[in-house]
């Protein structure tokens, strides 16, 4: 997938990732709280063994280095709309301060869209900072409506 960085690999999560620094990464984008490693384990084998295939996360793992360096999550939502399809969300879209700019965010989202597609998703949303949607507008997205929250 990178062919000018073959030590660089893009493949799913795995429970083992903790020890490869997936949360520490994790918290470049958000509060991750604290987490131990068998909370991690335990959380990442219930999202791929017990979610239906519902959820996706891709990593990008730096092999020389042994450390996750980019992550992006997929959900498929099963819809009874068109024709009882599914829309997907991406969230949680990071790289690593010192892996930007190599186009990580690009390829792992990109091949979220694959995974979207092989699904059956009819569409894929994201919400983002307002800094950030110049990068998803190069792929293509467009803003579309209003996004809200409620914090509880």
């Amino acid at each position: 997938m990178f062919p000018s960085e073959p030590h660089l690999l893009l493949r799913r999560l795995e429970a083992s990732d903790y020890s490869k620094g997936h949360v520490q990464l994790l918290a470049q984008l958000s509060d991750v709280g604290s987490v131990s490693r068998e909370e991690y384990e335990e959380r990442v084998e219930y999202m791929q063994h017990h979610c239906g295939g519902m959820i996706t996360t891709l990593v990008v793992e730096d092999t020389q280095r042994g450390c996750i360096v980019a992550s992006a999550t997929l959900i498929s939502e099963p819809k009874l709309l068109h024709s009882c399809s599914r829309a997907g969300h991406i969230e949680d879209v990071v790289v690593s301060d010192g892996y930007r700019g190599r186009a990580l965010g690009l390829r792992i989202v990109q091949a979220l869209h694959e995974v979207a597609r092989h699904t059956g998703c009819y569409k894929v949303m994201l919400d983002c900072k307002e800094s950030n949607a110049a990068f998803y507008e190069k792929m293509g997205y467009k803003p579309n409506q209003m996004h809200m929250r409620l914090d509880l």
